[in-house]
């Protein structure tokens, strides 16, 4: 056996699965690879990539039409056409991400830059002080100094423009309230810092010089410190964990969905599917909504509620195949049920994010 064996020649292994080759064979009746000794033209190269580009847009094409007809993705997914669309956990964390990007998007366009202004101007005024209180005390050893009554009127007129003019404090201390609390931070609730802790010290350092202990109080006197620190960091990346809430949510809702359909012979996988298809329609039609919103405006965004209900109503309708009353009823069961648990979902990834952010 020669390595350099061209295509359609008798007498080979697949290069990719190693599996017998019947003669003349052009491509590998197992593993469907091409029968070659490995060498590629460009034009072979250029082939390739058209063809794949070619087939992942007519995939698009076709998962998205049948994604905007109400359940007829998940449908046809059992119905065994599986090669025409893309896997269902794939799309949703593709439209999970097109999603939170345009989010993101859209809160960084919106009026939330002076969201930690609070915070910057508490630092800001905290250096200013610092440079009055130099010039006041300069003032004073230059009064000494020359012994003049003018210069010590004059020294006291610029101390008093200067605290006009700037952002002077006169707080020494910041009360730490709780941005978030899970029923565990009273312990550091309504605690004063003294101002100059605050803006010098790391936040272990400051659980440690104000008694803070206990891992639970501890971990939200820092995150509360945190987040009033950097509240727009805080908030894009809350908004980073939103795929991860959803996702916590599909195998809930999935479980919900099995209770419901019990007496069904639906398995617990297409309840799955189902989940994860009707969230990707979600995550791609609002960010539609969100890029048209960055010209158009988002007050009316208001209705997309009702086509997303409606689309729900439909998909349920279509998929489960019952009779208008029982879809009604159990699609105000699951809307009843999808809020608790996205509530539960929410509280997981708020909770999780203490110990991370």
């Amino acid at each position: 056996m020669t390595d350099d064996v061209q295509p359609g020649h008798s007498g080979q292994c697949c290069r990719n699965c190693g599996a017998q080759l019947p003669a003349k064979a052009f491509f590998c009746p197992h593993c469907g690879q091409r029968n070659t000794d490995g060498r590629i033209t460009f034009g072979e190269l250029a082939s390739h990539f058209m063809a794949n580009l070619l087939n992942f847009d007519g995939r698009i094409f076709q998962t998205m039409a049948a994604l905007f007809v109400p359940g007829k993705l998940t449908r046809n997914f059992f119905e065994g056409k599986h090669v025409r669309y893309y896997h269902p956990v794939r799309l949703f964390i593709l439209s999970g991400a097109l999603f939170i990007a345009m989010l993101s998007i859209i809160t960084s366009k919106a009026d939330i830059g002076d969201i930690d202004r609070i915070w910057k101007n508490r630092e800001t005024a905290y250096v200013t002080k610092g440079v009055i209180m130099e010039v006041d005390t300069l003032g004073l050893e230059i009064t000494k100094e020359f012994g003049e009554p003018v210069v010590s009127v004059a020294m006291d007129t610029l101390n008093t423009r200067l605290k006009n003019k700037f952002n002077y404090i006169t707080e020494d201390s910041v009360e730490i309230t709780d941005v978030i609390n899970f029923g565990g931070g009273s312990e550091q609730s309504g605690k004063k810092i003294a101002l100059s802790d605050l803006i010098n010290m790391r936040e272990d350092a400051l659980a440690n010089k104000y008694g803070i202990t206990g891992l639970w109080g501890r971990q939200i006197f820092l995150q509360n410190i945190r987040i009033q620190k950097s509240l727009k960091s805080f908030l894009f990346y809350m908004i980073g964990n939103i795929l991860w809430m959803v996702l916590i949510m599909m195998p809930m809702l999935a479980f919900a969905l099995k209770l419901l359909y019990i007496r069904h012979p639906y398995l617990y996988i297409e309840h799955l599917i189902f989940s994860f298809h009707t969230h990707t329609f979600l995550f791609i039609f609002y960010s539609l909504l969100f890029f048209i919103g960055i010209w158009a405006g988002y007050e009316w965004l208001n209705w997309a509620l009702i086509i997303v209900a409606i689309y729900l109503l439909l998909a349920m309708k279509k998929f489960y195949k019952q009779k208008w009353g029982k879809i009604i009823l159990k699609f105000l069961i699951v809307s009843v049920l999808y809020f608790g648990i996205m509530l539960l979902a929410m509280i997981t990834i708020t909770a999780a994010s203490v110990f991370l952010f």
